[in-house]
Formats: structure tokens, C-alpha cells, sequence
């Protein structure tokens, strides 16, 4: 199973889970309707996209309402906290949600103790979440933009609003070769460390 997480921007919405489905412009999980277009919602369209081209079972949703509260993130993550063992995704993807390293913590911790831990793929607010909270290599995957790139290049940021202002002049066109050359300078480091 395939389980994509994370908060919509409607207050009214109550947690959500179940398969996700299409119906015209809207998503529709546990008979609750929300947009396919922003945010979580835009990351579950393309999930379902790709199950649906490869004939795979439909993603599951988690979604709550959060517009800055906090309140839909905890209801999120204490539901996840309690049943990722039991739900036992192989695919775990987080999107928006209000970075609370804490609950990020505990999360990780939990499917530590899974016989099998899923694959873990974080953009956005949950890219956020696990940098700030020092768990970024729990996560198999991150998916940044240009701008979270920058914010998770440096090691000095706690937020996107306080990354190195040098970083916010980085040409995009340059990011291929500036990734070569991270990725070479992280193997001479492997090696020396090595020696």
C-alpha cells in the first residue's frame, strides 16, 4: 500500500483515511470531497495518476484540515504514531504539514521498530520537519523545489526564512553540475574518512 499524508487547506476538514479517487475536479476519500489541485492534494493526484496508468491499487489518504493551527498535523501524526505498524505501507509520503519535529520523532521511531520499514518520501512542510529534527536520513527520498533546495543545502537553516543569503541567488540552470559536484566531494570525503 501506498499512504500519502498530509494537510489540506480547509479548517472544516476532520481526519481523513481510505483510498483515494477522482470525482471530476475534486478527490474523494471516506466519502469527504477535497481539491485535487493544491498542496497534499495535488501530490495525491499524481500518486493516483501513476497507480492508475501502472494498474495499481489506488493510494491511500491520510488528510486533515490545517491552515496554520497545528491541529490537523497532530491529528495526523497521532493517528500514524498508533497504526503505521498495523497499516504497514510500503510507501509512506509525507507533504504539507506544520514541521513539529517532535511528532516527526516519534513517527520515526515507531517504524523503526516495523519488521519492514516503509519507503519514505517527504516534500514540502514534511522536508521541513525532518531536516529541523536531525531525521533527513530516515527518509529515503526528499522532492524540493529550487527554494527548498537551498533551504536544505545549509546546514545552518532551521527554516526556509533563515537560509544563508547566498543561496537565494543559486541559478537553477546550474543545479545538475552543482550536484555532481556534491556528489564528488561527498565520495573524496567517504574515502578520506576511510584512510
Amino acid at each position: 500500500m501506498m499512504l500519502v499524508f498530509g494537510t489540506v487547506p480547509n479548517p472544516e476538514m476532520p481526519l481523513t483515511f481510505g483510498p483515494a479517487e477522482r470525482i471530476d475536479d475534486d478527490l474523494l476519500a471516506d466519502r469527504r470531497r477535497f481539491s485535487r489541485t493544491q498542496g497534499t492534494g495535488a501530490m495525491i493526484s499524481a500518486a493516483l495518476a501513476v497507480t492508475t496508468h501502472l494498474g495499481l491499487q489506488p493510494p491511500h489518504v491520510l488528510v486533515a484540515g490545517d491552515i496554520g493551527s497545528g491541529k490537523g498535523t497532530r491529528e495526523i501524526f497521532q493517528f500514524l504514531i498508533r497504526n503505521v505498524g498495523e497499516l504497514s505501507p510500503e510507501v509512506l509520503t509525507l507533504h504539507y504539514c506544520l514541521p513539529i519535529m517532535g511528532l516527526v520523532r516519534e513517527l520515526c521511531q515507531v517504524m523503526r521498530q516495523m519488521p519492514k520499514k516503509p519507503i519514505c518520501i517527504a516534500d514540502a512542510g514534511g522536508m521541513y520537519a525532518a531536516k529541523g529534527a536531525g531525521l533527513a536520513g530516515e527518509f529515503d527520498l526528499f522532492t524540493p523545489d529550487t527554494s527548498e533546495i537551498a533551504f536544505l543545502a545549509d546546514p545552518e537553516a532551521t527554516h526556509p526564512a533563515y537560509i544563508s543569503h547566498h543561496l537565494f541567488a543559486a541559478d537553477a540552470t546550474a543545479i545538475p553540475s552543482q550536484a555532481k559536484s556534491r556528489r564528488r566531494l561527498n565520495l573524496e570525503a567517504r574515502r578520506a574518512y576511510c584512510l
